[in-house]
């Protein structure tokens, strides 16, 4: 971290609205910074982006943390690769345009946290593609090639490097991924329906919707023909 981070580090620890030591950095870009923090004794997790190095600077606007719901004690975790997408963002000024950045984090298959930093001038018509980079943008034309709307696309989580996307199609909420081509499987998905179930290769990609939650994303591997564990 450098000196600004530090100092930031220091006001969040600080302001009591946290579990003390659970406030790390996950990433930087546009001039703001992601962190990572817990609450509830680490059974919420949450993010928040921040500007500066106070809480109390005029420019770093009104930091608000995106948690996800609370875990119950003694919750063991499900099987698999599980993923929770969470998000958080910040509406600031800078130069005397207005901005708002906003920051998804989810984690990969290997429980490591990934952060989505984005920055959108907030006077600005929305352009929904402005949230990708280069790269994603040939994966989102792809996607959209193979009948999902882009608009409601979105990457919930990594499997290594690869993004794993949701969005809607005309049959429904999707789970899909672009490898060698667009993979991909639609249909109805509530917290009562089942969930929806991608299988590539030996991967399967099971993404479910709750009512606290949201949308999360298990992916079991080591999966043998119609899904039975190896």
């Amino acid at each position: 971290m450098n000196e600004t981070q530090q100092s930031m580090w220091s006001a969040l620890e600080a302001s009591g609205d946290y579990d003390p030591g659970s406030v790390h950095l996950l990433g930087s870009r546009y001039g703001v910074d992601a962190w990572e923090v817990t609450r509830s004794n680490g059974r919420q997790q949450c993010i928040l982006i921040t500007r500066g190095s106070s809480l109390d600077d005029d420019d770093a606007g009104s930091p608000t943390a995106g948690c996800a719901a609370p875990e119950a004690d003694g919750a063991s975790p499900d099987e698999g690769d599980e993923s929770d997408s969470i998000q958080a963002n910040l509406a600031y000024t800078e130069d005397g345009v207005d901005y708002i950045a906003w920051a998804n984090r989810i984690d990969d298959v290997n429980g490591d946290s990934v952060v989505l930093l984005r920055r959108n001038d907030a006077n600005a018509g929305w352009d929904w593609r402005s949230q990708y980079t280069d790269a994603e943008l040939e994966l989102v034309d792809q996607l959209e090639g193979a009948g999902l709307d882009g608009e409601t696309l979105r990457i919930i989580a990594y499997d290594g490097d690869l993004p794993v996307w949701t969005g809607f199609s005309d049959t429904g909420q999707c789970v899909a991924i672009v490898k060698d081509g667009v993979a991909s499987h639609c249909g109805e998905l509530t917290p009562e329906s089942a969930p929806l179930e991608l299988q590539v290769d030996s991967t399967v990609y099971e993404l479910r919707v709750g009512y606290e939650r949201g949308d999360s994303l298990t992916i079991y591997r080591g999966i043998d023909g119609a899904g039975e564990q190896e």
